[in-house]
């Protein structure tokens, strides 16, 4: 039987504390059987009347949030401390942690994430497809022990929406900068302390580090620290009034005076305390041995902007991630700033889904919205050239759109039966929370823990079996696209490099212009270099007589040719037209191409588009924050490479004349390969033969 609608009204109070089932949405009045019911719910200050009919299998009221919608009426930050993100087999722990970190975010549907005790080495960035979620981290050295470092978990759309990129300042602090409306912003600061028994001098200077962080971010911006800072702060709040609440749980340590120093120095207040809620929606990390509950992880605000943050508290609900620690949520009376509407209108583009050009009634579909889109022939090459580009990018878009997003690997392959077993682990975990000195309840949770990773370790065994298997039959039948494809997604999302680049002077830069700046003085200074060539030589070198044909205008023919040499599956340029979208364009538009050609070939004149590139950078090795690092591949015009292959192919049919025999380069049955391989063996039969080789 459908439920009757429910209506929800507001009334504005005085402060009032946040109860636990208030906040994850539960009624006080739960009803037990069908009817009218009426009662109330006190959420930050508000009061909430419930007034309708609810069906006798509903516990939940739905709330206003909007699943995967980061403009919601509030910022919701969490804080975690995740052991470990690194895939090793040789723990308890199952690979692909960070996917796993990531489904448990977008179930509370956490906007940015604080993690602690990454330990992955370096300073990068991967993204999780299939949860949404783009993750950074700061860490050691890769030479160094794999322990300590911090990061962030964003959500993917608001990384693209804003080009976040957090400023990492060591393994144990780092910062990003959120965006929010009226050009204010937030910052948060990832942190993980050292520990209690760590030295002195450590804590003094990690310590001296994060009040210098602090001190140097603007006094407008909103601030929240966030992490496992192994501190215990305790509940005296009247002497450190205006620093903890009324809400704190056990004493306070030695770790607990120096973060409480800091607070007092700075200005902040520990959120943590200021809500009453149970102590199992207080404390963070239960101790191994004496198993008392304690809070090590906090969020820590500005003083004036306390009043800022709807509620701060532990999710018991939350699945351990095997990790000691629970999952810590802020939520703040804060927004996203939107993206402006000409960032929305320019979204970044994306790959055409050519394989469906190979159906015929597509290819014809195509082939007849281009020619409708076309329109008359403009005077100018740039004019002509952008209805041409149009007509075959909206032609594209209608007809065969896009590529969509393929699962990584064998996590998100395998999605909805990892789900289940997470599940039941974590409601066997939750049940023994509830009753600790349960033996029977000990023994299920042991059992639902150990068959959820021998189960996911079965998964992925055989995920990978049946990749081989695929591998190998693309290898034997020479379907090298397949091939390539599947050994990318063998290898799981890739990790990248952080959105930090060092200048010429070694100062690390974080801000966009100043990145792109960076690149273009790096390939300024690398491609446009100064000839050391010899004028008088170049001109005493012997030339040979002109050949008048080379000078005729190209024809149809030649531009049939040429596309039918163009390799599939390449890269587009910047006007984002593959090859298949020109190959498969029809009649029409290659006489209309062909025309271009023509105008440009009699005015001695490309269009300008034609000459533009775009430059993609591919990591080679060593730091990822040097230019010099990093190879850059320059992406052409499509349309503009098939002229350059016309004029190629008469040059070729003149240089098998002239170039020599040694000459190997780009020249067919003349691989550079085979004169190595010809190189290599000379050498070899001269140390077997004993003779000298020239």
């Amino acid at each position: 039987m459908a439920a009757s609608p429910v209506t929800v009204t507001t009334q504005e109070l005085g402060p009032a504390p946040v109860t636990e089932q208030a906040y994850s949405g539960v009624p006080l009045l739960t009803p037990t059987g069908e009817g009218p019911i009426k009662g109330g719910l006190n959420i930050g200050g508000h009061t909430i009347s419930v007034i309708g009919q609810l069906h006798p299998m509903t516990h939940r009221i739905c709330s206003r949030e909007r699943r995967n919608n980061y403009s919601k009426s509030y910022l919701k930050v969490g804080a975690w401390n995740v052991r470990t993100l690194m895939d090793t087999r040789d723990t308890d722990r199952p690979e692909r942690r960070t996917a796993l970190v990531s489904r448990e975010l977008a179930r509370f549907n956490v906007d940015v994430a604080a993690l602690s005790e990454t330990r992955l080495p370096g300073e990068g960035q991967i993204t999780e497809v299939g949860s949404g979620y783009t993750f950074f981290w700061k860490g050691k050295n890769p030479e160094d022990h794999h322990s300590q470092g911090v990061g962030f978990a964003v959500k993917t759309q608001l990384v693209k929406a804003h080009n976040l990129t957090p400023h990492a300042i060591n393994e144990r602090i780092t910062s990003l900068r959120l965006p929010l409306p009226k050009n204010q912003f937030i910052t948060l600061v990832s942190v993980y302390a050292p520990t209690l028994d760590a030295e002195e001098h450590v804590k003094g200077a990690f310590y001296q580090q994060l009040d210098t962080v602090i001190s140097q971010i603007p006094a407008r911006d909103h601030l929240l620290l966030l992490g496992d800072f192994n501190a215990r702060v305790g509940r005296d709040h009247e002497v450190w009034h205006n620093i903890i609440g009324r809400q704190g749980v056990g004493n306070c340590n030695d770790n607990g005076l120096l973060l409480l120093g800091l607070c007092a120095e700075q200005e902040l207040f520990i959120t943590n305390t200021q809500f009453r809620l149970p102590n199992r929606s207080k404390t963070t990390w239960k101790h191994p041995r004496s198993k008392h509950w304690h809070i090590l992880d906090y969020a820590i605000v500005r003083q004036q902007h306390k009043n800022e943050v709807l509620i701060t508290r532990s999710m018991p609900g939350a699945d351990d991630c095997w990790t000691d620690h629970r999952l810590l949520i802020t939520k703040l009376k804060l927004t996203i700033r939107r993206k402006p509407r000409n960032i929305q209108q320019n979204e970044a583009r994306g790959r055409y889904d050519t394989d469906k050009l190979k159906d015929p009634d597509t290819s014809r579909a195509f082939q007849a919205a281009i020619q409708q889109n076309l329109s008359a022939k403009e005077p100018s090459i740039d004019a002509e050239w952008n209805n041409i580009r149009d007509a075959i990018n909206e032609a594209a878009r209608t007809v065969i759109g896009y590529q969509s997003k393929q699962h990584q690997d064998w996590f998100d392959d395998n999605d909805e039966n990892i789900k289940s077993l997470i599940n039941a682990k974590r409601r066997a975990r939750i049940a023994l929370d509830q009753d600790p000195n349960s033996q029977p309840k000990k023994a299920k949770y042991a059992q639902a823990k150990s068959q959820c990773q021998a189960r996911l370790r079965e998964i992925q065994n055989e995920w990978w079996q049946q990749m081989a298997q695929d591998l190998q039959g693309y290898a034997d039948s020479r379907d090298l696209k397949s091939f390539f494809a599947g050994t990318k997604k063998i290898f799981g999302p890739k990790h990248t490099a952080a959105g930090t680049l060092l200048a010429a002077d070694n100062t690390i830069l974080t801000e966009d212009h100043e990145i792109q700046n960076r690149w273009i003085e790096h390939f300024n200074t690398l491609l446009n270099r100064n000839s050391a060539a010899q004028q008088d030589f170049l001109r005493n070198v012997p030339q040979h007589p002109p050949q008048l044909w080379m000078s005729l205008p190209p024809t149809l023919q030649e531009l049939d040719v040429a596309l039918k040499q163009m390799r599939q599956g390449k890269a587009a340029g910047p006007d984002n037209i593959p090859t298949e979208l020109l190959t498969h364009g029809g009649l029409v538009l290659k006489m209309r191409l062909h025309s271009l050609i023509l105008k440009a070939w009699e005015e001695k004149q490309a269009p300008s588009d034609w000459k533009d590139a775009l430059l993609i950078t591919i990591f080679k090795k060593g730091d990822r924050r040097e230019c010099g690092n990093y190879r850059g591949i320059s992406l052409l015009s499509i349309a503009g490479k098939v002229l350059a292959r016309i004029l190629l192919n008469r040059l070729q049919n003149v240089a098998e004349v002239i170039l020599p025999e040694s000459q190997c380069g780009f020249r067919p049955s003349r691989g550079t390969i085979g004169m190595i391989f010809c190189a290599r063996q000379l050498q070899e039969k001269s140390k077997e033969q004993q003779k000298p080789i020239f």
